[in-house]
């Protein structure tokens, strides 16, 4: 037994943005305070829960994007945790290389120097 929804009781319950709950990058920053290239970035980061339509067109469940605002952090923190020991990791490997780099150059002066 289901229930035929009639067109205007679909407007009436439809969630906001839209009868699927979908948001466009504007609608997001909008709701956020974010600005639209702050939106487009966290995407890309893979920050924000989002989905590619039409041609890869950006759309954000508008339930999804209130849990993620409500969380206060990222949806994937997994991600972000794994960036960031990626980020450090390479930190540390261009700091030894600084370092060896001085290393090698002291290295050659004294040998000039003799």
């Amino acid at each position: 037994m289901s229930k035929t929804i009639q067109p205007s009781e679909s407007r009436q319950t439809a969630p906001a943005g839209g009868l699927l709950g979908l948001m466009s990058v504007e609608q997001v920053a909008q709701e956020l305070g974010y600005s639209v290239w702050h939106v487009y970035y966290l995407t890309s980061k893979g920050m924000i829960p989002h989905l590619k339509v039409n041609g890869g067109r950006l759309r954000f469940v508008a339930s999804e994007i209130l849990e993620w605002a409500k969380a206060g952090r990222n949806a994937n923190t997994e991600r972000t945790t794994e960036i960031e020991a990626m980020a450090e990791a390479k930190l540390q490997e261009m700091k030894a290389k600084s370092k060896a780099k001085r290393q090698r150059k002291g290295a050659k002066s004294n040998v000039a120097s003799v």
